[in-house]
């Protein structure tokens, strides 16, 4: 069998492709790991933000729940000196 100029340029180009083809998907690869890669790194930077903002959350959540009680106990402590000025009222009003 003898390989003529028409097939070894039909053979040359095959091989031309097949390098090139290998070639942009052995690229489109590496640009997907590195994007991989960097989604990763923001994903983490993502996650240390999120684990702070749930940190500080909870601790405005506790410090809003402890001032919720103090005013609580302070109108409560309003209420009863206005029920017994009202009843020092009622009482001199009687007399």
């Amino acid at each position: 069998m003898t390989i003529d100029a028409d097939l070894l340029f039909q053979i040359l180009g095959l091989l031309g492709t097949i390098v090139g083809v290998l070639w942009y998907v052995s690229n489109l690869i590496g640009n997907i790991k590195t994007d991989l890669a960097k989604a990763g790194r923001e994903n983490e930077v993502q996650d240390r933000v999120m684990d702070a903002l749930t940190t500080d959350s909870k601790a405005n959540s506790t410090q809003c729940r402890e001032g919720r009680i103090l005013l609580w106990e302070n109108l409560n402590a309003l209420k009863m000196q206005v029920a017994k000025l009202e009843a020092r009222i009622e009482h001199l009003d009687k007399e």
